[in-house]
């Protein structure tokens, strides 16, 4: 009985923290102009996983060899685009944008580039 008494309580505890635990890995793509800072993930509205990034201009994204100045990120898994995003950058700036649903549990990757 302690057993399933235990089990419970772990399960009460840990499958919300595995529910949200799915890894990636961000790949910048215009590393030599703009410095990108994961500031954490957060469990928003619903249930929803929001990731934030701090966007840092260190030179214009032109000499990255972009032909303008907006950017996009894209959640890829393997071959996949999963979701795309694309904003203006003229200066620093903070994002937040949802996680895909349903996160795989591992392969998953941002890409930041050119828009």
């Amino acid at each position: 009985m302690r057993f399933f008494v235990g089990l419970m309580i772990w399960g009460v505890v840990a499958l919300p923290a595995m529910a949200h635990s799915s890894q990636y890995q961000l790949d910048n793509g215009l590393a030599e102009c703009v410095d990108v800072v994961d500031e954490g993930r957060q469990v928003g509205e619903h249930g929803v996983d929001t990731v934030t990034l701090r966007l840092t201009l260190k030179k214009l994204t032109a000499y990255c060899g972009c032909k303008s100045r907006i950017a996009s990120l894209h959640w890829e898994h393997g071959d996949n685009t999963l979701s795309s995003r694309y904003f203006p950058l003229h200066a620093a700036r903070t994002l937040s944008f949802a996680l895909p649903k349903p996160a795989p549990e591992s392969g998953l990757r941002l890409f930041f580039g050119c828009g």
